[in-house]
């Protein structure tokens, strides 16, 4: 992703890497599948901003509230990387 901004008053470029993943009934926890296709981008790309953002669409799961968290992990590589998990 990419958005531009103002600093001191000239235009600038933020970019970040994300990914999105959705943990759906009777699927798996998509966090290891996650942080692979993100690694595959960062071998592409050399975004210090790396996210991985997993929505769990499972029924009878916990309350919203309960499930938002933040988590750090990194790749295979090492490559570190911010987890949202709502």
């Amino acid at each position: 992703m990419r958005w531009p901004y103002l600093e001191e008053g000239k235009r600038a470029w933020q970019h970040e890497a994300v990914e999105l993943k959705v943990w759906r009934d009777k699927g798996s926890d998509p966090l290891p599948a996650g942080l692979v296709q993100l690694e595959g981008y960062l071998e592409r790309l050399a975004q210090p901003q790396r996210t991985l953002v997993i929505f769990d669409r499972r029924t009878g799961g916990r309350s919203l509230s309960q499930r938002v968290r933040f988590l750090s992990r990194k790749t295979a590589s090492g490559r570190p990387v911010t987890i949202l998990r709502a």
